[in-house]
């Protein structure tokens, strides 16, 4: 015989939702584990203009003390631009970015890649996505770049139990 129990929320006993040690996840624990990829190239042309890659991923919490590990990584290759920038939001809030430098004049490889650990302090639904830009009017980049090795952007959250 199997036994199961559905319950819309558990409360400690004064009403108060309970912290993940509560139910047994030692500090550090990995509660959940959701990832993405995109294979098709997005390609910037417009400077100075964040714009999405197709890197977006949803992630209930389930504690507010529970910490997301984000990792973010893909090839780009960019030409006639001097700079080119990537930053991760969580839905409206920029918590991560960073640039690289490119020769101008010279194509370049480019990997991109974010790691940060985020306290989104909540159990609501977040979502984290990707975005990029470059500076030059005139140049390009092609995110997730399908060159000879096929590019595979991948977004991967991690909830860690606090």
């Amino acid at each position: 015989m199997t036994s199961i129990i559905k319950v819309d929320q558990i409360q400690l006993a004064d009403g108060t939702a309970p912290t993940a040690a509560d139910l047994g996840f030692a500090a550090g624990s990995v509660i959940e584990t959701l990832s993405t990829q995109v294979t098709s190239q997005t390609i910037i042309t417009t400077a100075n203009t964040w714009t999405d890659v197709g890197l977006s991923l949803s992630i209930t919490p389930s504690f507010a003390s529970s910490k997301i590990l984000v990792i973010y990584s893909a090839q780009s290759i960019a030409i006639n631009t001097q700079y080119i920038g990537t930053r991760l939001l969580r839905d409206s809030t920029v918590i991560s970015r960073n640039w690289a430098y490119n020769n101008q004049t010279m194509w370049m490889l480019h990997h991109a890649g974010i790691v940060d650990l985020d306290d989104p302090a909540t159990t609501s639904s977040v979502t984290y996505k990707i975005q990029a830009q470059i500076t030059n009017s005139g140049g390009d980049l092609y995110h997730s770049y399908n060159g000879p090795d096929n590019g595979v952007a991948s977004l991967t959250l991690i909830e860690i139990a606090g």
